[in-house]
């Protein structure tokens, strides 16, 4: 008959040894996402880039907060164009 004896559990100290609270040391990328949201997030700075200037105006029928920011969105992702500033004109326009 076999009797599998039961091995007491290491005390909590040596079961955590390796864990450093607060730790500066990155073991995992798991969540590599935070840094680079830390660099998409800064705002605008002063460069030798070109600007542009736009005016959008929304066709009858249209959501335009919607559409605007589709528009947005599809600037940033496809064509690497960052909005710097976006306000609405009282009046319609043309």
């Amino acid at each position: 008959m076999d009797t599998d004896e039961k091995k007491p559990a290491a005390p909590y100290s040596d079961r955590f040894q390796n864990f450093v609270p607060n730790s500066t040391k990155r073991t995992s990328n798991i969540f590599p996402a935070y840094d680079r949201q830390d660099q998409l997030h800064r705002g605008p700075r002063v460069c030798n880039r070109p600007t542009y200037a736009l005016r959008l105006r929304a066709e009858p029928g249209v959501d335009a907060i919607h559409a605007l920011r589709a528009v947005l969105k599809t600037m940033l992702r496809r064509y690497g164009l960052r909005c710097l500033s976006a306000h609405e004109e009282k009046g319609g326009g043309e």
